[in-house]
């Protein structure tokens, strides 16, 4: 009743209803609804009051991590709107620890750290922030179903502190770490883990395989690994210098943009080798998204990229072009794994087998999705699917094409 009242602007009645209702208990809930009614009526102070006191009263309460995680962004929000700003930057920390898929905190906490000058912090969680919610609204669209809201917006914490190294291990239901790319080299440094205060591709996804420190990168996590990309850097290129990049363990790689960043092979290797068996942690997904690959080679299969056997490989955004492999697939090599192409193009790919853009395998499975296949060609030895080529019993579904 006294929700209803509030809503409808009845303010003095609705005061009156949750009154009567803290005579019978007096509860979080009731004070935090007090402090509510509070802050409409222009009284931010005593609301701030009201938030903290429903905030101590709590802990006598069984109450769960995302309702005590209200209580901490409630209380940065009413502090941020009467000027306060370093207090808040805390109390959103405090409801990330409390609950890592938390986007209100996530925001607020990138709010606050602007508010305080740290600019570059909180451009890069409110990149973050924008990206994955534009990549899980176009999965959600592409695969015509829905998503339920707490996994919509689900988002990754900050942990600690913000760190301008670039990179961090963040919260979530189970530890993982983003990796912020600010450099497009692949030189002997980053082959070799040396130091030179940037964090390249090579280094992250190393640390990422390892879960172990390597050069500039932290160390990866058993799950659940990101990849980004500095803003800065969107829309650049950069040359392989120390041949393909081996994915062993699950990891996603966002850029935020179509095709926002180009890897060049320059005809010397493959792109990626995508090949998580004896991974680490419960999962062995890996997503790949706005990336260019171009003039990937090489003498077997999987021109651009090779996906190993049970491997779960998401691509989506992306670009796979001009890419060769002297057996089959010229452009990606699907060797029964379960891959998810979505909003790609594959183009002007070549094999001297088969399968020019993509080859398909016995037992593996491929969905593409709304994407461009074209001008791709097959050898003459079979010299089957200049676009695609299906082995066996191998499956593929071609929606939107």
């Amino acid at each position: 009743m006294g929700d209803c009242q509030l809503h409808l602007g009845r303010y003095d009645e609705a005061e009156k209803t949750y009154q009567v209702l803290m005579q019978r208990e007096k509860s979080p809930a009731v004070i935090a609804r007090l402090a509510h009614l509070s802050e409409l009526q222009g009284h931010p102070d005593k609301a701030i009051e009201q938030i903290r006191e429903a905030m101590e009263l709590s802990r006598g309460f069984e109450i769960g991590g995302k309702e005590l995680a209200w209580y901490e962004m409630r209380l940065g929000h009413l502090l941020m709107n009467q000027g306060n700003l370093t207090e808040p930057e805390k109390h959103f920390r405090d409801a990330l620890s409390l609950s890592s898929d938390y986007s209100a905190a996530q925001m607020g906490l990138a709010d606050a750290l602007a508010a305080q000058g740290m600019l570059d912090e909180a451009e890069t969680l409110y990149t973050i922030f924008v990206m994955l919610k534009n990549w899980l609204n176009r999965l959600t669209a592409n695969s015509g179903g829905s998503q339920s809201d707490s996994r919509r917006h689900r988002r990754f914490s900050r942990s600690n502190s913000v760190r301008s190294t670039g990179a961090e291990v963040l919260e979530s239901r189970q530890l993982l770490t983003l990796f912020v790319i600010d450099t497009l080299t692949d030189d002997a440094n980053d082959a070799n883990g040396v130091s030179d205060g940037l964090i390249s591709l090579r280094e992250a996804i190393t640390a990422a395989n390892s879960n172990a420190l390597f050069g500039d990168a932290p160390a990866g996590s058993a799950d659940g690994d990101f990849i980004v990309f500095q803003n800065a850097l969107i829309g650049g290129m950069f040359t392989l210098g120390n041949g393909e990049f081996a994915i062993a363990d699950d990891l996603s790689i966002f850029t935020g943009g179509d095709s926002s960043i180009t890897i060049d092979a320059g005809g010397s290797s493959r792109i990626f080798n995508i090949d998580t068996t004896g991974f680490a942690g419960s999962n062995h997904n890996v997503t790949i998204s706005g990336l260019s690959l171009i003039n990937g080679e090489t003498v077997d299969d999987g021109g651009a990229v090779l996906i190993g056997d049970g491997e779960n490989v998401s691509i989506s955004q992306s670009t796979i072009s001009t890419n060769h492999a002297a057996g089959s697939g010229g452009g990606i090599f699907n060797l029964g794994g379960v891959v998810t192409v979505t909003d790609t193009t594959i183009s002007d790919n070549s094999a001297s087998r088969a399968g020019g853009g993509i080859e398909v395998t016995a037992m593996s499975s491929t969905t593409v999705t709304a994407s461009t296949i074209s001008g791709n060609l097959a050898g003459s030895n079979p010299g089957n699917g200049g676009g695609l080529h299906i082995t066996a019993a191998g499956s593929v579904t071609i929606v939107d094409g």
